[in-house]
């Protein structure tokens, strides 16, 4: 409200996807707000001062920072930015995406170019979810660092995850919303339907080199990762944060968790053999995923990847699983982040490059990679050291 209390000021999601934020106000005694503002921007804890707004604001390429924006000339300037180092950086170019999958949902993302970009040229991609608003740092999660990905020739595509509304309509509760989502796994079939509808249009494009596509997430991210290793053969690698949906998971949930789950329709640990389970289950189909597989779980929830974890492992797929301690499902420590931007980068260098890196504890852990990789007669492209 302002000071007189005479009109609202108020954000909203709106326009593809809900991909726009909007500033709207509304006075007192009219029937209907007015649009004073929009932008493919995120504007977050807006406060109004005077007639204008003090907003934080992230840009695709630009970390959060406070702006203040006169709405009346639609114009923004700079308060503070506690990241000025960024404008000193090369950074690849970042393009705003929309599509439809086959049904007809809308969609968005972002596509980063390399640095040093050369038309013509067919690339690596990795893509990174499940949330594409604001600053592109490293995911949901933080655990695959985008520009640095850009800095050594990969494409990275941002997928913005379909919401569950978008996908089976508005329903009386939020309840209700998430087991119609879940019922024969409509949602995941959606959300894997949205990135492999992009994918191919980047290819078609001419972008991107269709053998050498990786796949990362953490939490509904890695959901979708799962999901996808088990029923599309589209990706060459894949990274989780986190994992994995399994019959035995109510022994490790708990009975207030699980039940939850039961709710939405995921079936109890009394029905291990439920059908439902050969969509996604890596146990249930471990002869199948021959996607390699790496795993960087926190301690606090590594118990629910071990199964998964072993049970490819007997399979023959190419899996590694690192755990982090006092962590739990967003890792937090700064060297914990770090440790994981340089194995995921080492492990895309790997699978889509067949590169082996030259600093020694990396190159221990390719090693190992190279020893999974001959046990699954898997080929590459003949190893060499990283730039």
């Amino acid at each position: 409200w302002n000071a007189a209390g005479t009109h609202l000021r108020f954000t909203r999601r709106e326009g593809w996807s809900d991909s726009l934020t909007s500033v709207y106000e509304w006075r007192l005694g009219a029937r209907s707000p007015r649009l004073l503002y929009s932008t493919s921007d995120l504007l977050v804890e807006c406060h109004s001062l005077v007639n204008d707004l003090i907003c934080l604001r992230e840009r695709a390429l630009n970390p959060r920072h406070i702006v203040r924006l006169n709405v009346a000339k639609r114009k923004q300037t700079i308060l503070f930015d506690p990241n000025p180092i960024f404008r000193t950086l090369t950074m690849g170019k970042v393009e705003r995406l929309h599509w439809r999958t086959d049904a007809g949902i809308a969609c968005y993302g972002d596509l980063v170019y390399p640095v040093g970009y050369q038309a013509g040229k067919q690339y690596p991609l990795i893509i990174t979810q499940y949330r594409t608003r604001g600053f592109l740092r490293g995911g949901t999660g933080d655990e695959v660092p985008i520009q640095a990905f850009a800095n050594r020739g990969f494409m990275i595509l941002s997928v913005e995850n379909l919401e569950y509304e978008a996908v089976v309509g508005q329903r009386a509760t939020p309840e209700e919303e998430l087991a119609a989502f879940t019922n024969d796994f409509i949602g995941r079939k959606a959300q894997l339907a949205e990135i492999e509808t992009i994918t191919n249009m980047l290819i078609a494009r001419g972008l991107i080199d269709a053998q050498r596509v990786g796949i990362t997430g953490l939490s509904d991210g890695s959901t979708t990762v799962q999901f996808a290793a088990v029923n599309s053969s589209m990706f060459a690698a894949a990274s989780l944060g986190g994992c994995c949906w399994e019959p035995a998971q109510d022994g490790l949930l708990g009975p207030l968790v699980a039940d939850r789950y039961h709710r939405a329709g995921w079936p109890s640990l009394l029905q291990a053999s439920h059908p439902y389970w050969k969509a996604i289950s890596f146990t249930q189909n471990a002869a199948r995923v021959k996607i390699p597989l790496l795993f960087q779980v926190a301690d606090g929830e590594f118990l629910g990847a071990v199964e998964s974890f072993t049970a490819l492992a007997q399979a023959g797929t190419p899996v590694d699983m690192f755990i982090f301690p006092d962590e739990f499902h967003v890792k937090w420590q700064p060297a914990h982040r770090l440790a994981m931007y340089k194995r995921n980068m080492a492990w895309f260098d790997f699978w889509l490059n067949g590169w082996v890196p030259s600093d020694p504890l990396q190159r221990k852990e390719a090693l190992n990679w190279e020893a999974l990789r001959l046990k699954a007669s898997r080929s590459l492209p003949s190893g060499h050291n990283a730039p």
